[in-house]
């Protein structure tokens, strides 16, 4: 491959890594627009959501608990793109009181 189209191959990676974070920012966009119009109906804020790392620090439970008790449905999560999960603290609060 010579230099011409080695610098071809690299601007086109480019290219599709901008369109993929393109896509990934107007995903947050929606969710934010989305969360403040939920937020306004319930009057709840982002002070209300706690991050996954922090809920699972809470709780001592590791990242394999936490997907299991989504699957089973014990708790709602927001997702917010990839990697990105809060979950509301009234959650936390639904799984304190069951286990009490």
């Amino acid at each position: 491959m010579d230099n011409i189209q080695c610098l071809e191959s690299s601007i086109k990676k480019c290219f599709e890594y901008l369109s993929l974070a393109s896509k990934e920012f107007n995903e947050a966009q929606k969710f934010i627009s989305e969360l403040k119009i939920e937020s306004e109906k319930t009057g709840t804020s982002a002070d209300d959501y706690l991050s996954k790392d922090d809920f699972m620090k809470i709780l001592n439970i590791s990242n394999s608990t936490f997907c299991k008790w989504e699957r089973e449905g014990k708790m709602k999560v927001t997702r917010l793109g990839k990697g990105i999960t809060y979950i509301h603290k009234s959650e936390l609060e639904k799984l304190l009181k069951s286990a009490a």
